[in-house]
This record gives structure tokens, C-alpha cells and sequence, in this order.
């Protein structure tokens, strides 16, 4: 485990932590710590997974403290997507592209109780039904890059 996140990460972050107060909201220093390790984290361990960032942190951060950061932490997500949208589009300089939405089926247990969003879907190969959520995604395409600009979850 590094015992600070990665220098572009960092950047990012502070970059990312302007353009939110531009849209109305900032991150606190231990938002900014917090995101930090998780991006660093979720680059060397290819995973967005507490499990697995707890031991990659070799048991510095516990699972349930990096999942309570996450729900407790009070961190604008919808600013902080629009700002990090405006930070990519200023960075790249991207002057158009096309928005496309992009839909796809997450398959769950058979046994979902406690995920929000999940419902029957029509099994297209085989048939039958599944337990899944669907997830709608908004992105904007360009020549340069193709990012996510926007998500929700469709439940009938």
C-alpha cells in the first residue's frame, strides 16, 4: 500500500474540489483523504470492492468505515458530478460531442431483499426471468473521449 495517494489523483482532486465550489459546494479534508484512497485503491486493486481496498490498505481503513464514509460522509454526489463533468469538458477542451443513452441489465439474486431498484427482467437469452436492476446511463461521445455525464436506475 502507498502511504499517499498518487500525484494525478491528487491533483484531480484538488482540481475537482475547485470546480464543485463553483457549482455551490466543497469537500471537506477528510472527503478529500477519503476520495483519494479510494480512486488509488480502486486503480491497484482493479475493483471497486471495501473487502478488497481493506486489505490492499493492509488494515489501515476497515471495510465498514470506508462503506460508512461513503453513506455518512454527507459528500454532494450530484455536484460533484456535474463539477467533475465541467472539470473533464474544461481539461479536454471539448467543444461538442452527441449525448447517447446506454442501458443495461445487472442480474441479482434470486433472493434480493434488501437492494434498492431490483425488479423482474425478461431474460433475453435464455428465456426466462431474473432479479436485476437496470441501470440508464447518459454520455456524451466525442472525438476525443466518451465519459458518463449522468445515471439513474429505471424500475417499472
Amino acid at each position: 500500500m502507498l502511504k499517499k495517494a498518487l500525484d494525478f489523483i491528487r491533483l484531480y482532486i484538488d482540481l475537482l474540489n475547485e470546480s464543485l465550489k463553483g457549482v455551490g459546494g466543497s469537500l471537506t479534508k477528510s472527503q478529500k483523504a477519503w476520495l483519494a484512497f479510494c480512486l488509488t485503491a480502486m486503480i491497484f486493486t482493479n475493483t471497486i470492492n471495501w473487502k478488497a481496498w481493506e486489505r490492499w490498505s493492509g488494515g489501515k481503513y476497515s471495510d465498514s468505515a470506508l462503506s460508512k464514509m461513503l453513506r455518512w460522509s454527507q459528500i454532494p454526489w450530484n455536484l460533484l458530478l456535474l463539477a467533475s463533468t465541467k472539470l473533464i469538458i474544461s481539461r479536454y477542451n471539448i467543444k461538442g460531442g452527441v449525448l447517447v443513452i446506454d442501458d443495461s441489465d445487472h442480474q441479482r439474486s434470486k433472493n434480493t431483499t434488501r437492494i434498492g431498484y431490483v425488479h423482474r427482467i425478461k431474460d433475453k437469452k435464455y428465456e426466462g426471468y431474473f432479479n436485476g436492476q437496470n441501470l440508464i446511463f447518459l454520455l456524451l461521445v466525442t472525438d476525443r473521449i466518451t465519459f458518463p455525464i449522468g445515471f439513474s436506475f429505471y424500475e417499472p
